[in-house]
């Protein structure tokens, strides 16, 4: 089973990888309002898609010089032949952009050469699954652990020159210690990259937004803004921040440290959360969904501690608290209404 996860997520990888490469290569143009809609919505569809997006950002900055060599281009050209023809029927008839695919091609092709290709930087990698409902702390061979939360996702690809987690779903609590060789210890969810060395810190990736929690020690928090500068933020101990998958970096915050540490015991500590996000956290957490019959629900304000996924024990509690009544639609989903 763990070989067939391991073919699938290398496969969902490589076809990431060459998507990126193409839209790396359109963009090297000016494009019009309709390709740059398109791009971004081929960027927000998967997580893997803007971690690989920067990675051929990366690439492109390693073999940039070297791409020019004739042998590497003719190589590259080579490469490309069936690809150019279908971009040539898609209406991609100018010799400019078959260039600027022969240029990310060779990009590719170069980095291969210099030991950083996709295979080098990616390897078969061992991908870790949490369930629904499930938490799982893993040890690595370095000592270091991870704490995964519910229905999370992520492959554990150690190499010489670095220590690296890609996190594709879900969230994780990572305990980092020192390498003896000092590689770094780095994290990858949805394009950014949070870099540490003996640190305790969390990483949570959700359709919005990635956020990274500091417990202890310090991390760099890089976003894939596109550009030559990327957006970073260093945090310290009991700081947080988010990033958008576009790139965009907020603002660095006082964390939560108390909702934080609580999921990795599996409670939910709850300040006047609405309603509507708290039963969408517990959903999580369950095979039983709790879903709100009436929007006037929605921004009820709701503190306390709960237990992660008791759906039952959540019900109750709103029962005999808030004007709430619960009807049973089926035997994993209850509709709350007003009373």
């Amino acid at each position: 089973m763990k070989s067939q996860e391991k073919v699938a997520c290398l496969t969902t990888g490589q076809r990431a990888h060459d998507d990126a490469a193409t839209w790396f290569a359109r963009r090297l143009e000016p494009t019009d309002a309709a390709s740059e809609q398109a791009f971004q919505q081929w960027l927000a569809a998967r997580p893997e898609h803007a971690e690989a997006y920067r990675q051929v950002e990366q690439l492109w900055k390693q073999g940039a010089d070297a791409s020019q060599h004739p042998d590497v281009m003719a190589a590259a050209l080579r490469a490309l032949d069936d690809t150019a023809e279908a971009r040539r029927q898609a209406r991609w008839k100018t010799t400019g952009a078959l260039r600027l695919l022969a240029v990310a091609a060779a990009m590719i092709l170069v980095a291969g050469l210099a030991g950083f290709g996709w295979h080098a930087l990616h390897g078969d990698g061992t991908r870790y699954v949490s369930e629904v409902g499930q938490r799982r702390t893993i040890e690595l061979d370095d000592g270091s652990s991870i704490t995964m939360d519910t229905d999370t996702v992520l492959v554990e690809r150690y190499g010489r020159q670095e220590r690296r987690i890609d996190l594709l779903r879900g969230r994780a609590e990572f305990r980092d210690v020192a390498d003896p060789q000092g590689r770094p210890f780095i994290v990858h969810a949805a394009g950014g990259t949070v870099r540490a060395i003996g640190t305790d810190f969390q990483v949570g990736v959700s359709d919005a937004a990635v956020k990274v929690v500091l417990l202890q020690g310090a991390v760099a928090v890089t976003a894939a803004s596109g550009t030559a500068t990327p957006d970073q933020a260093i945090l310290k101990p009991s700081e947080a921040v988010s990033f958008q998958p576009s790139g965009r970096l907020g603002v660095v915050e006082a964390a939560d440290l108390k909702a934080a540490k609580g999921w990795t015991q599996g409670r939910l500590f709850v300040d006047s959360w609405r309603l509507g996000d708290l039963v969408a956290e517990m959903n999580r957490y369950s095979k039983d969904t709790v879903e709100l019959g009436d929007a006037s629900l929605n921004d009820i304000r709701i503190s306390g501690v709960f237990h992660a996924g008791d759906q039952q024990s959540l019900v109750m509690t709103l029962q005999q608290g808030w004007p709430i009544v619960a009807r049973q639609d089926s035997k994993h989903k209850v509709t709350l209404y007003r009373r």
